[in-house]
């Protein structure tokens, strides 16, 4: 093998591991966004349970 080829390999090799890296940091944020979509319908939910909760109080 050329000199030229073991560098193509070489940081063909790098490229990879960072690839892996990347889709690993991916999958993280996917598992954080998920967390905090259900926190904040959590949220939503309990505000909006306040908000009708208040609303219907006056009425009555």
């Amino acid at each position: 093998m050329g000199f030229r080829t073991l560098a193509v390999q070489k940081r063909s090799s790098e490229v990879w591991d960072i690839l892996k890296a990347v889709k690993f940091e991916f999958k993280e944020f996917s598992g954080v966004l998920t967390k905090v979509h259900k926190q904040l319908n959590t949220a939503s939910g309990t505000l909006e349970t306040l908000r009708t909760t208040r609303t219907n109080g006056k009425k009555a």
